[in-house]
């Protein structure tokens, strides 16, 4: 598609049930939140599990999502990973809201991601989802921006919104 000149090679995108949609350029505090929620993720965890950051992720044949981060067993290489081999997967909702909560939140449902975090930086809370079931999440919890939150495969990693919104801002 680059080469025909369809898509510029700088842009950023997402295949959504075979749809192209385009990324919204990120913003420096998108950007620093993502890199403050990696750092616990990477410090803690060992050698069995794969950390990754906007690697593409393929939940279907004509769905690639690029999650702000998720989580694998890393015994299995990247291009392999589906929905129901991710851990954890995390989008920062900042200027990608419809995209996150309205056409991603559904895909991961169906693709078997087990647990999945929006962090809405404009709200300033998160939502946790947690046991898909179709094209939902059977748990759903807001979470304010001072409460402690554990992704259920990682109990020992503890993140606060409120950490990554100070730091984005100070920044």
């Amino acid at each position: 598609m680059i080469a025909a000149g369809v898509i510029g090679e700088d842009e950023s995108f997402e295949l959504l049930r075979g749809e192209i949609v385009p990324m919204a350029p990120e913003m420096d505090r998108h950007g620093y939140a993502r890199a403050e929620i990696l750092r616990p993720f990477i410090r803690q965890l060992g050698d069995d599990s794969f950390v990754a950051t906007e690697l593409s992720l393929f939940l279907f044949d004509d769905t690639e999502v690029k999650p702000d981060l998720h989580v694998f067993p890393k015994l299995l290489i990247s291009d392999q990973v589906r929905g129901s081999d991710v851990l954890l997967a995390v989008e920062i909702a900042s200027s990608s809201h419809r995209r996150d909560f309205e056409l991603k939140l559904p895909l991961y449902a169906e693709s078997g991601v087990s647990e999945l975090w929006i962090l809405d930086l404009d709200a300033g809370r998160a939502h946790v989802y947690r046991d898909p079931e179709g094209r939902e999440y059977r748990s759903h919890v807001h979470v304010g921006a001072e409460e402690a939150i554990s992704p259920r495969a990682f109990p020992h990693i503890t993140i606060r919104l409120s950490d990554l919104l100070r730091k984005s801002h100070a920044r």
